[in-house]
């Protein structure tokens, strides 16, 4: 779904919401909530100008960024990534929360600029060019989402645009050095199974040992391929999810402790206390209580 105003454009898909401001011809800043797995906005080749440069600065969560040979890397929080349209097959949002802006040029004149910041050429690459942002590039990326989810003035983000354009003047960040690591198609394609085999259904538990023996891969293989999908140990994530999905049925359901913890993969209410009070600093019933929820 579409909104417009005059200054500025807003695009919903899902639970993700992107706010588009024209800055100047052929420059276009977009702030980007994303909720989901996908987004078929940022995936659209044919929104894409040929010699256009996309610069995104990711705040938080993960992205991955498919490139036309088939290998996968991602852009994490706190990193920058600057893209010609022609190495990127696709973005995807695995933990289906991120955060961050993004630059789309079209512009010549902003184009060669760039390519002076960073000292080589943004055309003609085969894979994205990611590196650490400058915490001074973050806070701006940061006030820039805060000033457009408070609907300030479109001139305010028009400002922050000058500001982040000089702060790359003076940061002058050096992509050449970077090292990035990229993952097969195969093992992402693995680890994505794998949490899906997890999250189905949270009250069967899996070990590694038997997810591996399914896929046929080693224990360790598959522990390496989550962890470099999602961010999160095997163990870890598993335990994040069910505390999450607890969290949501202390609040928005009446059911007792006992089925709460049958839910989310517990065989008792009281290692399920335990769990709870480890992950939140609350027993589950205070933090029903603290939630508002009483029953």
């Amino acid at each position: 779904m579409q909104e417009n105003d005059q200054t500025y454009s807003v695009y919903r898909s899902g639970s993700s919401k992107i706010v588009c401001y024209p800055i100047v011809e052929g420059v276009s800043l977009f702030c980007v909530q994303i909720r989901d797995a996908a987004c078929p906005e940022l995936n659209d080749p044919d929104a894409r100008a040929a010699g256009s440069i996309k610069l995104n600065i990711c705040l938080n969560g993960r992205c991955e960024i498919k490139t036309h040979s088939g290998a996968v890397t991602y852009l994490i929080g706190g990193e920058l990534a600057v893209d010609d349209g022609q190495t990127m097959e696709s973005y995807l949002f695995p933990t289906a929360d991120y955060t961050g802006i993004e630059l789309y040029i079209e512009n010549p004149a902003v184009i060669r600029e760039l390519s002076g910041i960073f000292r080589l050429p943004l055309s003609d690459r085969t894979h994205p060019l990611i590196a650490a942002a400058e915490p001074m590039l973050l806070q701006i990326a940061e006030q820039m989402l805060w000033y457009s989810e408070q609907n300030f003035d479109s001139a305010i983000i028009h400002l922050k645009y000058e500001e982040l354009m000089l702060m790359l003047h003076h940061l002058r960040t050096d992509l050449r050095t970077q090292i990035r690591r990229y993952y097969p198609h195969q093992q992402t394609e693995i680890a994505k199974a794998v949490h899906d085999s997890i999250v189905i259904d949270l009250s069967v538990r899996h070990s590694a040992a038997e997810l591996a023996s399914q896929f046929g891969i080693s224990e360790t293989s598959l522990k390496t391929y989550f962890r470099n999908v999602y961010g999160y140990a095997f163990r870890d994530f598993q335990q994040k999810v069910r505390m999450e999905k607890a969290m949501e049925l202390l609040i928005h359901t009446t059911d007792p402790l006992d089925m709460i913890a049958h839910k989310v993969g517990f065989s008792g209410q009281s290692k399920f206390t335990q769990a709870f009070r480890n992950y939140t600093g609350y027993t589950p019933l205070e933090y029903r209580k603290k939630e508002g929820k009483s029953v």
